[in-house]
């Protein structure tokens, strides 16, 4: 896989700099690449050797913590000032708050003047170019709207 490099840089990174906490966060088949001589298995040791201390890696349902979507992820937790309980679902039928859905995760404490949707792009607007050189230069083209004359 080529994003296993990633989690060893990371790895580097806390050898250099021994942080109190660790969290990582990934899918869960990164603990499955190469079995156990794969880069997981190697992070974990390392955090191990470098004294770090850990309940180990949980694959999570988003959704138990909070997140308005239906995704399972890898979560892996460290200390090097002890050990760190892994943290109870937040949300669902096991805790005392519903499932979030994204409706009432975008819900806003006050109402949207009519006039600023109008200011807002519809989609993603496709990048340019500007000239037809050896090295293109990108431009987004202006998208800005104005309320329709009423």
């Amino acid at each position: 896989d080529k994003r296993a490099p990633l989690l060893r840089k990371f790895q580097l990174l806390i050898k250099r700099y021994l942080p109190e906490y660790v969290f990582v966060e990934n899918v869960p088949g990164i603990q499955k690449i190469n079995g156990k001589y794969g880069p997981f298995p190697e992070f974990e040791e390392t955090l191990k050797c470098l004294g770090y201390s850990s309940p180990g890696a949980h694959v999570i349902a988003a959704q138990d913590y909070g997140v308005p979507q239906k995704r399972r992820r890898l979560v892996y937790i460290a200390s090097l000032l002890g050990s760190l309980p892994f943290p109870s679902p937040t949300h669902g039928p096991s805790a005392d708050k519903a499932y979030r859905t994204v409706r009432n995760a975008f819900k806003l404490p006050f109402p949207l003047p009519l006039d600023y949707l109008y200011t807002l792009p519809s989609h993603s607007p496709r990048l340019r170019p500007v000239a037809q050189c050896r090295h293109q230069v990108w431009k987004r083209p202006d998208v800005r709207r104005t309320a329709p004359a009423r």
